[in-house]
């Protein structure tokens, strides 16, 4: 899934496949916090997710640096491929 937020494009792709990864290559340059939540934080976030719900997670950034619009990005990626990947293994 491709996800386009202003100046922030975002690829994002899961696989519910009972295994858990994560590929996080985003980069939040410049930017220590977004609100009270600091943005060194925000991959382990995604990788406590990936952990806990047993599942393949790629989150790529293919633009952007203001990092409200990345951040933004990566929630509707996840949200995306996730409705995406449950409609898929729906017509198995």
């Amino acid at each position: 899934m491709m996800v386009p937020l202003d100046d922030a494009l975002v690829a994002g792709s899961i696989d519910l496949s009972g295994r858990s990864y994560l590929n996080f290559n985003v980069r939040f340059e410049g930017v220590e916090n977004l609100g009270d939540f600091k943005t060194e934080m925000i991959r382990e976030f995604f990788r406590a997710v990936v952990d806990n719900g047993k599942f393949n997670l790629h989150l790529i950034q293919m633009n952007g640096d203001v990092a409200h619009h990345l951040m933004r990005s990566l929630v509707q990626g996840v949200r995306q491929s996730i409705r995406a990947s449950k409609s898929a293994h729906r017509q198995r």
